[in-house]
């Protein structure tokens, strides 16, 4: 049993390690996308939010069109497991938001799963309600949302727990069937802002402080 501690402190430290790393990177390879003037980043994503149609919402139902057209969308992609990254994202969301008040209304907050087998539209309505009442959350088949993240731009995979956890002593089938779902993901942690025509406008970096988000979205919204 002390051993099987042992091992299971020592795979914690290895994947939190990982993950770590991984975010670093993920932050460094898109600083620069981050920096670019919005119509060098246009040019790259051409409606990237057409994807987002044919994802599902937090209510069961298939996300309607006719319910975010002419409005701004404000993307993020993460999964409800994340610890912190995720979390921090959609608090400085809605800080951002509730600062905006009433003109805000046109800005549709979007939280897109990159865990969709574990994030259905349950857990998803459940997390969801814990940031903005307006958030929308969207899950779907693992094809269609890995689809969509390719036209973001986002990046992210699975960290599993090392494999000699698996052998720890004393394991049993259904402990080892319940493994295959401890992971955590890895993934890009900008914010799109999609403008009305269905394009990425601004990219904000994890971290921006919500004032600097605010400054932005005023600009945009009071066009």
């Amino acid at each position: 049993m002390q051993r099987n501690g042992i091992r299971r402190q020592l795979a914690s430290i290895i994947i939190l390690t990982i993950c770590v790393l991984a975010a670093l990177l993920d932050l460094s390879y898109f600083s620069n996308a981050a920096a670019a003037e919005p119509s060098q980043v246009q040019s790259v994503q051409q409606q990237p939010a057409v994807g987002l149609y044919s994802l599902i919402d937090h209510h069961g139902r298939k996300a309607r069109e006719e319910n975010l057209r002419d409005r701004y969308l404000l993307v993020y992609f993460g999964y409800t497991f994340c610890p912190a990254i995720c979390p921090t994202a959609l608090l400085t969301i809605r800080a951002a938001l509730d600062s905006l008040g009433a003109a805000g209304g046109i800005v549709v907050p979007v939280f897109v799963t990159v865990d969709p087998e574990r994030d259905t539209a349950k857990v998803m309505a459940d997390y969801v309600e814990n940031f903005h009442p307006r958030l929308l959350g969207l899950t779907g088949t693992s094809e269609k949302i890995a689809e969509v993240a390719r036209a973001f731009g986002v990046r992210y995979f699975k960290v599993f727990q090392p494999p000699f956890l698996e052998e720890a002593e004393g394991g049993d089938e259904e402990e080892e069937n319940d493994n295959n779902l401890d992971y955590s993901v890895s993934h890009s942690a900008l914010t799109y802002l999609v403008g009305q025509h269905g394009r990425i406008v601004v990219t904000f970096p994890h971290g921006m402080d919500s004032e600097q988000m605010i400054k932005e979205l005023r600009f945009f919204v009071h066009q």
